[in-house]
């Protein structure tokens, strides 16, 4: 549960952030998070998404399509789309 609780935080630090124009900040924010979140596999996928959108907005275009990669290995995206 503790994971979660924290996981959740970081995403609300780091919509904070990056709506303040800390986009650095944001990304350092939920990568710290990210290696507590092994056991909740959807969770850390949600965060890599998060990730990959930082990453692009800093121009990192390959980190960014690795966290996505790694978001789909977590939790593959729905063919209902």
């Amino acid at each position: 549960r503790r994971p979660r609780q924290r996981a959740e935080l970081a995403v609300a630090l780091a919509g904070l952030q990056h709506g303040s124009g800390d986009i650095a900040g944001a990304r350092a924010t939920l990568t710290a998070v990210t290696p507590s979140l092994a056991e909740t596999p959807a969770l850390e996928a949600k965060i890599r998404r998060s990730l990959a959108n930082m990453e692009d907005l800093l121009g990192h275009s390959n980190q960014a399509a690795w966290e996505r990669r790694r978001a789909d290995e977590l939790d593959p995206p729905s063919n209902s789309r």
